[in-house]
């Protein structure tokens, strides 16, 4: 099976404790992640999953290329369970001041159905609970975002 799915989200958030900023901060996220798996079992699939990003806050851009594994279970529904989990290099720019790198880690559950198109091709939206960290430190992220993708079983 080979998959494709764009990721796009947007909130707002208020400055953490201490910080110069005043307001709200408003972050946007789009990411494009490409995906293969195979069928280990009846309906069960694996496979690696590919993920590049953007991002774009008040005072901050970002760039990130990620990597990790991929499950997905389907019912005889079109109803499917998922989950991703990605470990991602992250460059910031803040804006007027200085670049940052680190490393991130995210899990993904989710559920989603698959609209069939042909019997090779499906439509899958689902609707994922995301969950990221930084490696040094507490958790950065936690949202619901809304997902559309495309899949072709070979």
């Amino acid at each position: 099976m080979l998959n494709g799915s764009m990721n796009v989200s947007y909130y707002g958030a208020e400055p953490g404790a201490g910080s110069i900023n005043e307001g709200l901060y408003h972050f946007f996220n789009a990411s494009l992640n490409v995906e293969s798996a195979f069928f280990v079992l009846n309906k069960f699939a694996i496979g690696p999953i590919v993920t590049l990003g953007f991002s774009n806050s008040t005072d901050t851009y970002e760039y990130a290329i990620g990597i990790g594994p991929k499950i997905r279970y389907y019912f005889n529904n079109g109803i499917f369970i998922k989950t991703d989990a990605i470990c991602q290099l992250n460059t910031e720019v803040f804006i007027h001041s200085h670049v940052e790198k680190e490393i991130y880690y995210y899990i993904s559950p989710g559920i989603g159905y698959a609209i069939f198109l042909n019997p090779k091709v499906s439509f899958e939206p689902s609707i994922d609970l995301f969950f990221q960290n930084n490696y040094n430190g507490p958790a950065i992220t936690n949202y619901v975002r809304f997902r559309a993708g495309l899949s072709i079983f070979l």
